[in-house]
Formats: structure tokens, sequence, C-alpha cells
């Protein structure tokens, strides 16, 4: 599929150890109101950048209680296209969140590359606890990133 990683490779870049490069804040998105967005570059245990691998945590403010959006994702960029390594999202568990053709998935999943697993026991309520496994799962040193 054009514009997709495979699994294995997503498995690949989750496995170098990294630590974000420059400031990551969660700010304002400009084009979706209610929408928080952190950025970062990502480098390894030396310091050194490693080329094309970018860290981004969005949250969408809630309306009413129970109505979440969490993405902590891992990108990947090739030619000038962000690709999606790794992604973590958290949804209230009722909500459907992803349609592929036999693989309906209802609630928070995550995506190694072109696959996507369902993973319950996330809510609305964990946002800390889902960023301290997307860290854990993309070998990231953890990082507190507080919702304002």
């Amino acid at each position: 599929m054009k514009g997709i990683i495979t699994a294995d490779e997503a498995r690949t870049i989750a496995a170098i150890h990294k630590n974000l490069h420059g400031s990551f804040a969660l700010q304002k998105r400009n084009n979706h109101a209610g929408h928080l967005v952190a950025s970062a570059r990502v480098e390894d245990a030396d310091g050194a950048i490693l080329p094309g691998l970018i860290v981004e945590v969005e949250c969408k403010t809630a309306i009413t209680l129970n109505r979440c959006l969490f993405l902590f994702t891992l990108f990947t960029q090739r030619h000038g296209a962000k690709l999606r390594a790794y992604q973590l999202e958290i949804t209230p568990p009722e909500k459907r969140t992803h349609n592929e053709p036999g693989n309906i998935i209802y609630g928070t999943h995550e995506h190694w590359g072109d696959e996507a697993i369902a993973l319950p026991g996330f809510g609305c309520d964990d946002y800390s606890r889902g960023l301290a496994y997307f860290c854990q799962q993309i070998n990231l040193a953890a990082e507190q990133l507080e919702l304002p």
C-alpha cells in the first residue's frame, strides 16, 4: 500500500533508542479548534539527530465527558512524505476508530506500520499512562508532557 510502511519495518524503527530533540510542549493547532499538538525531531543516545524521525502528540479537547482523542505517533519521512511508523490512539471504548475490512476496531488501538491492533484497557482518563506506554513501545526516553 502506497504511503505506509510495514509492521516489521515499524518495529525496527521503534527498537532504536530515542530522545526528543528540542522543546516539546502542547500548543493550539491552528487548523483544528480544540486540538493541541506537540512535535519534535528525534535523536539517538549520543545526541545525533535521527534523520526523518518525528514524534508527535495530539489531544482533542473533550466537549463532553468521555469524548477524548489522544494520538501519540512516531513518524518517519521519505521523499518529503510523513509516514506513520507507530501510533497509539486513545478514545472512548464505544467509538469506532478503525475501519479496515476484516479488522473493525472500537476504542483504543495501536498501529505498527500497516498493522492495526485493538488495545483495550485505556480510556479518556489515561493520558499519562498512554504517554508512558507510547514511550515504552517506541524506545523513547520518558518525557513529561502535561495537559494544559
